[in-house]
C-alpha cells in the first residue's frame, strides 16, 4: 500500500499566507479601522452610519424607513445587510455607530486580498501564483495605470484605489461586496461540480449576500457568474445550467424581502438620472446584446485556445469589465449607469488574470516549475518594498476629527433638540450626516436611487438654486417642511449647494447658525403632516416640474386657510400611524408622506381607500362627513407578502431536498454494507 502524501506543509502554507495578507492590510487600513470621525465630512459615509445607527435604535422595524424623502420602504434606503450587520454591532456593544462602521469595512477591505487567494486555489492556481494574486491586488491599483482621471484623483498610480474610494468617498457597501465576490463565486463553482441541496442552498446564500451589499456588486456577481458557466463550466451538459438556474432562483428568493421587483425597477430608474445623467435607450439594449454575442464568441475562441480554465475564466472577466470602464473614461461612453466605478472590479479580475497567467506559465514547466514557485514566492516578498509609502499615503487620507467641531454635526445636533417631531429640508454635506447625528426627518435622505417620488429630485435641485423666497416658501409647505438648513458658498460645510445665502437672510426667520450656515424657519398653519382640504384642491394629475407652481398655489392656500378643520398625525412606530380629523362634505386628509402602495388605512375596522396626489404624496378618501380616527399601516401590501413566502418557501425546499438527499445516501450506504457482508 502506498503511504498517504503528507499534507501539513501545504496546509501551513495556506495558513501563513492568509494571515500574512490580512495582517499586511490590517495595518494599512489600521487608522480607519481605529477612527470613528475622518477630517472630512464630504463623502456618503454619513449615511451609512445615519443607517446603522437608526438599525440599532429599531433592531427589527424593516419595513418603512420614515426619516428620507418623505418616507420610503425601508429596502429603498440601500441593500441593508452591511448595515443590518453595522447596526446589531452597534446594539449589542453600544460603540460609536461611525466607529463600528469602520471597524467593519475595514476588516472587509483587509479581508478581500483572502478571499481572492481562496478564489485562485479553488481555480486550480498553484500556492505561489494565488499569492502573488492577492499580493498584487493588496499593493497595486492597475486601473491608475491605465486610466490618467483616476491617478489624477489619488494623486499618483503607485498609491491603492480600493483603499482610496473606501476613505475618500465612503464606498463601504462597494467595499465590502468586492470582498464577497470572490467567495461567490467559489460557493457557486462548489454548487455546480458536485450538486447536492445543502450545496445549492450555501452556493444561493452567497450570491445573495453580494446583492444585499450592493448594487454595483450584485451587477458585478452576474458578469462573474455568466463568465464562470462560459469558460469554467461544463456547458454542454444541461445538468449545469438546471443547477446554475437553481442557484440563481433560491439565491432571489433569500433575498426578495430586502430586493423585491420594486426596489429593483426603482432603483433601475433612479440609477439613470439621480446620481449623473445616464439615460438608457434602444442602442443601450442593443449594444447589450452585441455583447452577450461578442462573449459567446471570445468564450468559444478561449476554450479552443486555452487550456487552463481559470485562465478563460480571468480572460473574460477582465476584458468584460475593461469594456464596460475603458469607453466611460476615455470616451465617457455608457452601457450602464456610473460605469466608471467598475474600475474596481476590473482590479480584481486583473489580479485573477495574473495569477491564473503565472499558474499556466509554471505549471508548463513541468517539474522546473517547482523552483519557479520559490522564485515567484521570493518575487512576492519584493512587492513588500511599496508597503512603507502606501502606508504613509493612506495614513493621510485618514486623518481623524472631532465630529463636535464640524458644523454638520452642529447643525443636526440643534435641530435634534428643537425640531425633534418635524422635517426638515437640508442638502450638501449635512444631508448625508444628518440621520447619523439626529432623528429629524428630512425630504432628501442619503440614497437617491431608492426615493419614489420622482418629484422630489426636481425640489431637491430647485430649492437651493431658486432666488425667490415666495416659489420656496410654497413648495416646503407642500411637503410639510418646518425648517430649512442652508449650507451656502463660504461657509464651512465640506459640500455646499446653496450658491447664496441671500435669499434666506431677509425673507425668513433664522432659528439658528452663523452667516452661511444656518437654519431658517417655514411658517406654517399647522406642523402636522395629516390636513382635511377639500377633494378639488388635491391634485390627481403629476406636478411636472419645480416651476409648475399654479397647483402648488391652490393646494397650499387650502393648507393655510383658517376655516378648514385641523387634523393630528402621530407616528406610533416606524411603521404606523394615526390620523385624528373630522371632515366635511367633499373633504378628504391629504398625508404628506410619500405614497406607496404597501400603506393601508382603516377606521373603526373598516378600510379606507388611499390614493397618490400629484405630489407623490398620500390622499385618505373618507365614505362621508364625520369625525376620524384612522390608523396607518405599512404593510408592503401583496408584493412584499409574495417576497416574503418565497423566502420560506425556499428553505423548506431545500430542507426538505437535504433530508431526502441524506436518506437516499444511507439507504446507499446499508445496500453496500449488506453486499459486503453478503460476498
Amino acid at each position: 500500500m502506498k503511504r498517504p502524501r503528507f499534507r501539513l506543509l501545504p496546509l501551513l502554507f495556506d495558513l501563513a499566507a492568509g494571515s500574512s495578507l490580512i495582517t499586511l492590510n490590517l495595518w494599512i487600513a489600521s487608522r480607519f479601522l481605529l477612527t470613528a470621525y475622518r477630517h472630512r465630512f464630504d463623502s456618503i459615509e454619513g449615511a451609512y452610519v445615519g443607517l446603522a445607527r437608526w438599525i440599532a435604535a429599531h433592531p427589527f422595524e424593516w419595513s418603512w424607513f420614515p426619516l428620507w424623502y418623505g418616507g420610503i420602504p425601508f429596502q429603498n434606503t440601500y441593500p441593508p445587510l452591511l448595515h443590518l450587520v453595522d447596526g446589531w454591532l452597534v446594539a449589542l456593544t453600544g460603540g460609536d455607530p461611525a466607529r463600528v462602521y469602520h471597524f467593519v469595512t475595514g476588516f472587509a477591505y483587509a479581508a478581500g486580498p483572502v478571499c481572492l487567494y481562496c478564489l485562485c486555489r479553488y481555480l486550480d492556481c498553484d500556492r505561489a501564483s494565488a499569492l502573488f494574486a492577492a499580493l498584487w491586488y493588496s499593493l497595486l491599483s492597475p486601473s491608475a495605470w491605465i486610466f490618467k482621471q483616476v491617478a489624477h484623483d489619488m494623486g499618483g498610480r503607485i498609491w491603492l484605489r480600493r483603499y482610496h474610494v473606501l476613505t475618500w468617498y465612503g464606498e463601504g457597501p462597494h467595499i465590502f461586496a468586492l470582498t464577497l465576490l470572490p467567495l461567490a463565486i467559489l460557493a457557486f463553482g462548489w454548487a455546480l461540480r458536485r450538486p447536492s441541496p445543502l450545496r445549492l442552498l450555501l452556493g444561493a446564500a452567497a450570491c445573495s449576500a453580494v446583492a444585499l451589499t450592493n448594487w454595483l456588486g450584485a451587477f458585478a456577481l452576474a458578469v462573474l457568474l455568466v463568465s464562470y458557466l462560459l469558460t469554467v463550466a461544463e456547458w454542454n451538459r444541461l445538468r449545469t445550467w438546471l443547477t446554475a438556474g437553481a442557484v440563481v432562483t433560491l439565491a432571489y428568493a433569500l433575498a426578495a424581502p430586502w430586493l423585491p421587483p420594486s426596489t429593483i425597477a426603482t432603483v433601475s430608474w433612479n440609477a439613470q438620472y439621480t446620481v449623473g445623467w445616464y439615460p438608457l435607450g434602444t442602442r443601450h439594449h442593443v449594444a447589450w446584446v452585441a455583447a452577450l454575442a461578442i462573449s459567446l464568441a471570445i468564450a468559444f475562441l478561449l476554450r479552443r485556445t486555452i487550456e487552463n480554465p481559470s485562465l478563460r475564466f480571468a480572460v473574460l472577466v477582465t476584458t468584460a469589465f475593461l469594456a464596460l470602464t475603458a469607453p466611460a473614461y476615455w470616451y465617457r461612453s455608457y452601457l450602464v449607469p456610473q460605469p466608471e466605478r467598475y474600475h474596481l472590479e476590473m482590479e480584481l479580475s486583473v489580479a485573477l488574470l495574473v495569477g491564473a497567467a503565472l499558474a499556466t506559465a509554471i505549471r508548463s514547466l513541468g517539474r522546473k516549475g517547482e523552483w519557479a514557485q520559490v522564485l515567484l514566492v521570493a518575487c512576492s516578498f519584493g512587492l513588500i518594498a511599496l508597503v512603507a509609502p502606501i502606508k504613509q499615503r493612506a495614513d493621510q487620507w485618514t486623518q481623524a476629527s472631532e465630529p463636535r467641531q464640524a458644523i454638520e454635526w452642529q447643525l443636526a445636533s440643534w435641530a435634534q433638540q428643537h425640531l425633534n417631531g418635524r422635517r426638515v429640508f437640508v442638502q450638501g454635506s449635512t444631508r448625508f450626516w444628518w440621520t447619523a447625528f439626529s432623528d429629524v426627518a428630512q425630504v432628501g435622505g442619503g440614497f437617491d436611487q431608492g426615493l419614489t417620488n420622482r418629484l422630489l429630485p426636481h425640489l431637491l435641485y430647485g430649492v437651493p438654486n431658486d432666488r425667490d423666497p415666495s416659489r420656496i416658501l410654497l413648495w416646503l409647505r407642500a411637503f410639510g417642511v418646518d425648517a430649512l438648513v442652508v449650507n451656502a458658498a463660504g461657509g464651512m460645510a465640506w459640500i455646499k449647494d446653496f450658491p447664496s445665502a441671500e435669499p434666506f437672510h431677509s425673507a425668513f426667520r433664522k432659528l439658528w447658525g452663523n452667516e452661511h450656515d444656518f437654519i431658517v424657519e417655514i411658517p406654517r398653519r399647522s406642523r402636522s403632516l395629516a390636513h382635511v382640504v377639500p377633494r378639488s384642491v388635491v391634485p390627481s394629475d403629476p406636478v411636472r416640474d419645480y416651476l409648475d407652481t399654479e397647483p402648488v398655489k391652490r393646494y397650499v392656500q387650502a393648507l393655510e386657510d383658517p376655516s378648514l378643520p385641523p387634523a393630528r398625525f402621530e407616528w406610533v412606530r416606524s411603521d404606523r400611524a394615526r390620523v385624528a380629523a373630522r371632515a366635511g362634505p367633499g373633504q378628504v386628509i391629504s398625508v404628506q408622506i410619500s405614497y406607496d402602495p404597501g400603506w393601508e388605512a382603516s377606521t373603526g375596522g373598516r378600510r379606507l381607500r388611499i390614493l397618490p396626489d400629484g405630489f407623490g404624496q398620500m390622499v385618505i378618501e373618507l365614505p362621508s362627513p364625520g369625525a376620524y380616527v384612522v390608523e396607518l399601516r405599512y404593510t408592503g401590501g401583496g408584493e412584499a407578502m409574495l417576497a416574503r413566502v418565497s423566502f420560506y418557501a425556499a428553505l423548506v425546499a431545500v430542507g426538505m431536498a437535504e433530508l431526502a438527499h441524506l436518506r437516499r445516501k444511507s439507504r446507499t450506504r446499508s445496500a453496500r454494507g449488506r453486499r459486503r457482508v453478503s460476498t
